[in-house]
């Protein structure tokens, strides 16, 4: 396990959803910082969606969610569609609140 986590940099979860006029990317990306590897190494899994929320955008990290948020307010995508495919619809209308929509 340690060895792995000094081998891992960067772990990528990509989905493309048709947007408006083209297809677009959705994604999860979970960069190996101190803290992922913590919580890695303590079998916190749970709490590294948590992390990525809580992150620095310039960090580099991002869930589904953010991306998704990124894409409607650039009108890449529609809202029915984004919220089919968020994983946490829930999540995604409180990201939508927090900026006014």
């Amino acid at each position: 396990k340690e060895r792995w986590l000094q081998q891992f940099r960067w772990a990528l979860n990509l989905r493309t959803i048709w947007g408006v006029q083209s297809w677009v990317p959705a994604y999860d990306l979970l960069l190996n910082t101190t803290m992922v590897q913590e919580r890695m190494r303590s079998g916190a899994y749970s709490s590294l969606e948590e992390l990525i929320d809580d992150a620095d955008k310039e960090a580099g990290m991002r869930t589904i969610n953010q991306s998704l948020l990124q894409h409607l307010v650039r009108r890449k995508v529609d809202f029915k569609k984004s919220f089919e495919v968020s994983p946490e619809p829930e999540k995604l209308d409180q990201m939508l609140k927090e900026i006014g929509i």
